[in-house]
């Protein structure tokens, strides 16, 4: 409900509008206002009982909304926001940081899981450990494969990450086991590992170069919404190829150092524990006994 036009089109007209006292007398708006023309927000939004304003934008071609979102930052933080006023991501930034806190959630219960189940399988809490080496070595060859394609760590990326720990893990697995089996049949390590190598190596070329050749599609398409699976696949395909040349270097001799570093533990603590029953039992306090009773003793014994 409005006023005519004709009523609101000057300003003493709207001066000469009515409104109704706290007495509950009708009283002219001029004898309790201040009229006047200024300017003002033809609408106001507000957010947590704030006033809020919104600023959109879209990034250029080639710019990942991460690379973006960081810049806005930076530019806010030179500027400078006046006293009272603070600035958030929403839309797609706010979502894109939302995924990727859940990301890093899923990768470090992926991490703890895959531990938990690698000690439980090998009946030891160190040798998880040196499995688990596999997973820094195919971030070499993912983020080296991500650069040289000039692709960007999107949200499916991330999730190819989080699959790629798994996958590698698989060549330490094979090594481990099978150079455990042979040290139950009286091997050392060095020897073991030198046995399992060579026997393990099929196998293990043989997962990568499936699952290499699996993900090729995935990251060459360019179908509709391809871009948005290709850093997949070329993550996974980097990943596996770094993991598989490295794996059968550095785990065999982190298990070799390990394996030594048992041997080590084992003849300290051998040695303190024959040191402390060496001093627990004084030599010379039991030797003048055995002597007297000897000289004592009238019948010669043999």
């Amino acid at each position: 409900v409005r006023l005519e036009a004709d009523q609101r089109d000057e300003l003493h007209e709207i001066q000469r509008m009515q409104v109704r006292s706290v007495s509950g007398r009708l009283v002219d708006l001029i004898s309790v206002s201040e009229v006047k023309v200024a300017s003002a927000s033809a609408r106001i939004d507000r957010r947590d009982r704030g006033r809020n304003v919104t600023i959109f934008a879209n990034t250029t071609q080639g710019v990942a909304l991460g690379t973006a979102a960081a810049r806005l930052d930076e530019i806010v933080n030179e500027v400078g926001l006046p006293l009272g006023y603070r600035g958030s991501h929403e839309g797609t930034a706010k979502r894109m940081k939302d995924t990727a806190a859940a990301v890093v959630f899923a990768f470090v219960l992926a991490l703890v899981a895959l531990y938990m189940i690698l000690a439980s399988q090998f009946n030891s809490f160190l040798q998880p450990a040196v499995i688990m080496l596999s997973a820094p070595l195919s971030f070499v060859g993912a983020f080296a494969a991500l650069s040289w394609s000039g692709m960007a760590l999107s949200i499916w990326a991330q999730i190819g990450l989080i699959a790629l720990m798994g996958l590698v893990m698989k060549n330490g697995i094979l090594l481990v086991d099978y150079a455990n089996q042979l040290r139950d049949e009286g091997l050392d390590a060095r020897a073991a590992m030198l046995k399992a190598g060579p026997v393990r190596l099929r196998p293990v070329l043989m997962t990568a170069f499936s699952t290499i050749f699996g993900m090729i599609p995935v990251a060459l398409a360019n179908s509709d919404a391809a871009e948005f699976r290709n850093p997949m696949g070329v993550l996974v395909i980097g990943g596996l190829a770094s993991s598989t040349l490295l794996t059968l270097l550095v785990v065999p001799v982190a298990y070799t150092l390990l394996a030594d570093l048992g041997v080590a533990t084992t003849r300290v603590t051998s040695w303190v524990r024959n040191r402390a029953q060496g001093i627990g039992v004084p030599r010379d306090s039991a030797q003048p006994e055995m002597s007297g009773e000897l000289e004592t003793d009238e019948s010669p014994r043999h």
